[in-house]
Formats: structure tokens, C-alpha cells, sequence
């Protein structure tokens, strides 16, 4: 914690569970990551593998890929990764990729403190989406900034189970749409959001 991470040819951070059926635990707090050649922060659940991270407070710019990644690699039909996540109070920006790339089946992941000062978590300025979901699971996101960035500010596709909510933010400025759907029988909320004066749709 409290670190800089800056200037690494690969990745800022680089954290995998391999592990079947124990739980690795993550803090990351009050560190300011840029400037790798890679991505800022990438989590890797593989096989049975489990995490739980949670992360205040950090600074995330200007990595020559996404922001933050969280993939997952299924090994065999029987194996069933999980990824959780509460990540407040941090900014995610200039990211040559997209802010926060999500790619793990069964995450539950919460970006933004709903009873933080307004925005509690900004992702801004990268050169893809601000956020993209290509997995099934659950995300929430409150009380964030999500602007500026290069195509959409949240691309959700999050398979026929997924869940997304948005409220208390801000989606605005953004590429492409505003906050595009790719779906089929998921569930959605978006509520007390302003999306604004995006490139496409805002919705």
C-alpha cells in the first residue's frame, strides 16, 4: 500500500488465484499506478480458483493497456472461478485500453462508495471504453464519474445471466454510447444518472 508503481515494461500489477477452493484476499490502497507498458492492475482467476480484493484510494493512469483487467481461464467444464471486488475512492485515467475491463464468469464487483461526496470514482480518458463487461455476473456502480472515453462509457455484455446497476453517477462525453447493451434477459437498473452529450445514443 502506498506505493508507485510507474514505468514497468508489463503490467503495473500482475495478481492471479490458482488455487481451487481457497480464497486469495487483496488490499490495494493509496497507490498511484502508470506508465506500464501493460495494463495498470491485472487479476487472473484460473480453475477453481477464488478472489477477493478490494481496492481505496489508487491512482491508475496512463498504462499502455486497460486500466484495471479481471480474466479468468476455465480449465475444465467442472471448474467454477469466482471474483469479488469493492473498489472506491480511485481514479482510472489515460489508460491506453479500456478503464476497467471485466472478463470472469461469477464476479460480483462494486465500483464507487454511494455515500462517499460526489464523484467518489472517476474513470476518464482511456482510450477505449470507460467500463466493459464481457462475462455473466454482477456489477453495481455508484456514485462515479464515468467520461471522456474513447468509445462507449459503459459497455455491458454480460451474457443472458448478467446483472448491472448504475446509480448516483455520471456517464457523459464518452466516444460512442453513452451506456450500451449488449444483451438478452439480463437485468439492468440505471437510476438517479445523468448520461449526457455522448458521441452516440445514451442508452
Amino acid at each position: 500500500n502506498a506505493n508507485s508503481l510507474s514505468n514497468n515494461a508489463g503490467d503495473g500489477m500482475d495478481i492471479a488465484a490458482r488455487a481451487g477452493n481457497l480464497t486469495d484476499e487483496y488490499t490495494i490502497s493509496n497507490n498511484t499506478i502508470s506508465s506500464s507498458g501493460g495494463r495498470g492492475i491485472a487479476f487472473r482467476v484460473d480453475g477453481d480458483g477464488d478472489m477477493t480484493t478490494q481496492l481505496n484510494g489508487n491512482t491508475i493512469r496512463n498504462n499502455g493497456g486497460s486500466g484495471i483487467t479481471v480474466d479468468s481461464t476455465i480449465n475444465a467444464v467442472t471448474d467454477t472461478p469466482t471474483f469479488a471486488g469493492t473498489w472506491l475512492a480511485s481514479t482510472i485515467t489515460g489508460n491506453g485500453g479500456n478503464g476497467v475491463d471485466i472478463n470472469s464468469p461469477n464476479h460480483v464487483i462494486q465500483i464507487g462508495d454511494a455515500s462517499a461526496a460526489f464523484p467518489d470514482t472517476i474513470i476518464s480518458n482511456n482510450a477505449q471504453n470507460g467500463v466493459l463487461v464481457e462475462s455473466a455476473g454482477t456489477l453495481d456502480i455508484d456514485n462515479a464519474r464515468i467520461n471522456g472515453n474513447g468509445a462507449a462509457g459503459v459497455l455491458f455484455n454480460g451474457g443472458t445471466t448478467g446483472t448491472m446497476t448504475i446509480d448516483q453517477s455520471e456517464v457523459s462525453s464518452n466516444g460512442a454510447r453513452g451506456i450500451d447493451l449488449v444483451m438478452t434477459g439480463n437485468n439492468i437498473s440505471v437510476t438517479n444518472t445523468r448520461v449526457a452529450s455522448n458521441t452516440g445514443d445514451g442508452i
